[in-house]
């Protein structure tokens, strides 16, 4: 038996490391969801109900504030978070199923534009 969980453990491990070695483009856009509510709030940004109309699908999309990110010298944290969430496929844990970057207004001041990054990690039942 522990033969059985070694070797469902080993091609785990081996399909996280083929997808940490390849690089993922953005796979969709602000426009591809539609929003609910806010699920909680953090330092960086906040997390949204969405759905994802093309498959009627609901998610939670982490929002985060590039600006705010690199003033609190967590890019490499902020990378890491999202190659780990897109490599991971476990029973039990969140994965990122999509992620990109976009520009929206800001709205305390309507003619700055802000950078966001939105991962969009399977809702969990």
């Amino acid at each position: 038996m522990f033969k059985e969980y070694h070797d469902i453990l080993e091609n785990l491990r081996t399909t996280f490391m083929e997808k940490w070695k390849t690089k993922v483009d953005e796979n969709a856009k602000l426009e591809d969801f539609e929003r609910f509510r806010t699920l909680g709030t953090g330092a960086f940004g906040r997390v949204i109900l969405v759905k994802y109309k093309p498959t009627s699908s609901y998610y939670a999309m982490k929002i985060l504030d590039k600006a705010k990110l690199v003033k609190m010298k967590q890019v490499d944290h902020t990378r890491n978070e999202k190659r780990i969430l897109q490599c991971i496929s476990f029973p039990f844990m969140v994965f990122m199923e999509f992620f990109f970057k976009a520009r929206i207004k800001n709205r305390s001041n309507d003619t700055t534009d802000t950078l966001n990054l939105y991962l969009s990690i399977h809702r969990v039942y």
